[in-house]
């Protein structure tokens, strides 16, 4: 029996013949079957950092044929145990280790340093972080993006604001208008976010079912995980719009009417030496925004550099994969 990858690797069949060499001699050998099996649903050949299915095979044979050719009858050199519920790992192994030590036998290990499964739990490891560090992170530049959009709207429709609060509105109705602005965003990212995801899980559980050679690996619809997501995307879009609709109550209509007073500018210390006179007037007028607002050009600059860090890595990863391939 051979198992599935390289089965198909080499487009082999039940009846199937082919020639093997066993113990120093070419032996003809039929395939009786293609089998999944547990313990190589990452079947990776020795030395490689890659599943390569058409350079390493699994073949299992019958005990009593292999022992006739290589003559070891009641003899095996590999085995894998099943520990009872009540079983301590760390003395099963080492009493394995006791009682194999006459005999030439290895070191045992458990099932999280077995090779097939220490690759799975990392592959299942990156997407419980990535589900651990991405959601947050979409959600602070939503909570900005929406905090950036409404905040710019209220700056353009200040006198109607104000003129609106003249006529009677009170703050809730004015409010409320806005609201339905951010609704409508949070509704629109969140049937997109749902639809999207949903596609997204439904390839990953595909591609991991095809890469680890599992027999069937479904991606379950959970209806708490919609729900979660949506009011998280609403708590984050009304975080965002706190700020400006915090303005829009504490705005009074005589103020709101009238055009927003000009920002006081004074001289910086570029402007106050002879560096000054030294640098074009573009550079004194981006250095005079960085100097009145430094918190806004720090965090920019962090902003430019981790979204340079993740091109690099991202462009790092592809480059790195070629290499290993």
């Amino acid at each position: 029996m051979v198992n599935e990858g390289s089965a198909k690797a080499h487009g082999l069949e039940p009846g199937d013949r082919f020639s093997a060499t066993l113990n120093g001699r070419k032996r003809e050998l039929t395939i009786v079957g293609v089998v999944l099996s547990p313990e190589y649903v990452y079947a990776i050949g020795p030395g490689d950092r890659m599943p390569d299915d058409r350079r390493f095979a699994i073949i299992w044979m019958s005990e009593r044929a292999l022992a006739e050719v290589y003559g070891l009858e009641a003899a095996f050199s590999w085995g894998s145990l099943k520990l009872m519920p009540d079983a301590v790992e760390t003395e099963v192994i080492g009493a394995l280790d006791d009682m194999l030590e006459p005999y030439g036998g290895g070191a045992a290990y458990g099932r999280k340093d077995q090779t097939s499964d220490a690759y799975l739990e990392h592959g299942l490891d990156m997407l419980r972080n990535m589900s651990h560090i991405l959601p947050p992170i979409f959600l602070v530049v939503s909570a900005f993006l929406v905090n950036l959009t409404l905040s710019r709207l209220v700056a353009l429709e200040r006198e109607q604001i104000g003129l609106l609060k003249a006529l009677g509105c009170s703050n809730a109705s004015i409010v409320a208008h806005y609201l339905k602005f951010v609704a409508a965003i949070a509704i629109i990212g969140i049937v997109v976010g749902s639809a999207a995801g949903t596609w997204l899980g439904v390839y990953v559980t595909r591609l991991f079912g095809e890469y680890y050679r599992f027999p069937f690996l479904v991606f379950a619809r959970n209806l708490d995980a919609y729900v979660l997501a949506a009011l998280l995307s609403i708590a984050a879009a009304l975080d965002g719009a706190l700020r400006s609709l915090r303005e829009i109550v504490s705005l009074a209509a005589a103020v709101a009417m009238r055009p927003p007073a000009p920002p006081s500018f004074r001289r910086t210390l570029f402007g106050r030496t002879s560096l000054g006179s030294l640098l074009s007037q573009r550079t004194m007028m981006m250095i005079r925004s960085m100097a009145r607002k430094p918190i806004r050009a720090v965090l920019a600059t962090l902003g430019m550099a981790f979204a340079t860090g993740i091109l690099v890595v991202s462009l790092f990863v592809g480059n790195a994969m070629e290499e290993l391939t």
